[in-house]
């Protein structure tokens, strides 16, 4: 029994795998564990990690270690510990690597404890709110003096709201619209809204509201008193006319479904509404995070292709005709958006940990070291309209999280790894997160305050959204 503990420096060449082990040696069948680490007194944090990156081995299991931290431990003879990463072979007995850490460093190690394991790279992100602080007009990082994230593709500090969504998946912004624009979004929300919960009233009341589950083609529940309600598409000139008087150039609404809607609209004048949607595609083609957020991330080759064109990409230009034809809400930098609310009533509980995308088929994600992920292929900006609190509550992230789809199920974990970060941002501020990255809307505990929240979906020309939503439409009876 002993022998299985016993640590020798391993030879100049890596050693022999065991043929067992041979189908299994790819990252696609290790797992990772996240190891508390209590140090003997008076070991320093840099010797106790030194002590075991460098003397704890498991050979034929192919143990690497990874990331590690020192964090307060009530716990510990010293007042902290260190939490740290690795990954070995998977064969269901990760969890003796707590041993081999008492017994390879037992001179600097008291005790060791396995915190989490999973099938995939564990995010050991130590960040706050501040350290995913941005300016929403220039798209600077804003965070404390000694940024705690770095760019793991580069090893680089992070410098802008770019670099921190790419490397920890979300970025705030305290404040991003002034207080008009908040307040006329506010108005067309309140309508949309009212038009909504009429219709749902009237063409479906068999629908327990606030208890059942529901997708219509507009709106979904997204579970108790929490719901998504989608805007109108809009399809006008690309460049809007300013309504500081609340109005602006007319457009159209498409799809059928709107056109009924808008037929069927007892308190609200189809004026109205059509200026509704035209101010909020407009807000989500000119806000600043736009331009220093959005762009960055989701450019694409094809957005600068106009720079090097020939006289034989006609081929090229039917497909951006039909492109802009079957995409109304597309940017000239290829990417389309929609926008909904998300507004949870007092009352709803806190959602599960869940993210809104998984990675594309066949795209990148990262290895157990947190290296290897494919660039985002869509960005979420939520845009609350009233200042968020803990009363009103908030979405909470899971900073990390978006590197890879194996952690979707492992939502506790980041409570052992206190990995989360609370989306607070006052009203017109807004939070940019990767689409892959987990997050969960925590509860609204007011009495008569409901929590409305602007949701910009902005995705790549080749992705399209359908798990939120069902095929029919809300305004339509039956």
């Amino acid at each position: 029994a002993i022998d299985i503990f016993t640590c020798r420096r391993p030879p100049m060449s890596d050693p022999p795998v065991d043929s067992r082990d041979a189908l299994w040696a790819s990252d696609r069948t290790r797992v990772a564990v996240c190891v508390r680490v209590v140090p003997v007194p008076g070991v320093t944090y840099e010797g106790l990690r030194d002590e075991v990156f460098t003397k704890v081995e498991w050979g034929d299991r192919n143990l690497r270690w990874h990331e590690s931290r020192k964090a307060t431990d009530a716990d510990s003879p010293s007042g902290w510990s260190m939490e740290c990463t690795a990954s070995c072979l998977a064969h269901g007995d990760e969890q003796l690597v707590v041993h081999r850490i008492e017994a390879c460093a037992c001179d600097v190690v008291h005790e060791a404890d396995l915190l989490v394991s999973a099938p995939c790279h564990l995010p050991l992100l130590t960040v706050t709110a501040t350290d995913l602080a941005f300016d929403a007009e220039s798209g600077l990082a804003i965070g404390g003096a000694e940024p705690k994230i770095h760019d793991t593709e580069k090893n680089e500090k992070t410098e802008t709201a770019a670099h921190i969504v790419r490397s920890a998946g979300v970025a705030l912004a305290r404040t991003a619209l002034p207080r008009k624009e908040i307040d006329r979004a506010m108005a067309a929300v309140t309508r949309r809204i009212s038009l909504a919960e009429h219709a749902l009233a009237r063409n479906h009341p068999d629908i327990k509201v606030g208890q059942d589950v529901f997708a219509f083609k507009e709106m979904g529940s997204r579970g108790g008193n929490r719901f998504d309600l989608l805007f109108p598409k809009f399809v006008g000139d690309e460049t809007l006319e300013d309504d500081d008087d609340d109005a602006g150039a007319a457009g159209t609404l498409v799809d059928d479904a709107q056109k009924l809607e808008s037929h069927e609209q007892d308190s609200t004048d189809d004026d109205t509404e059509t200026r509704d949607t035209e101010f909020i595609h407009r807000l989500a083609r000119t806000a600043p995070w736009v331009r220093s957020v959005v762009n960055l991330l989701l450019e694409t080759d094809d957005s600068r292709r106009d720079e090097t064109r020939g006289d034989d990409d006609d081929d090229d230009d039917d497909a951006s005709k039909a492109f802009a034809k079957n995409n109304p809400n597309a940017s000239p930098n290829s990417w389309w958006c929609d926008v909904s609310v998300v507004y949870s009533k007092p009352g709803c509980g806190n959602q599960d940990w869940h993210c809104d995308g998984r990675h594309i088929a066949g795209a990148s994600q990262s290895d157990f070291g947190g290296k290897g992920t494919s660039p985002p292929y869509a960005i979420c900006v939520f845009v609350p309209l009233i200042d968020l609190t803990q009363q009103t509550g908030f979405t909470q992230f899971w900073p990390g999280s978006h590197r890879v789809d194996g952690l979707i199920g492992f939502g506790a974990a980041v409570e052992v790894l206190r990995g989360s970060v609370d989306g607070l941002v006052d009203a017109g501020g807004c939070v940019v997160y990767d689409y892959r990255c987990m997050h969960r809307g925590m509860g609204n505990f007011t009495e008569n305050t409901t929590r409305p929240v602007l949701q910009f979906l902005y995705a790549k020309g080749n992705y399209r959204e359908t798990k939120n939503y069902g095929a029919r439409s809300l305004f339509i009876k039956g």
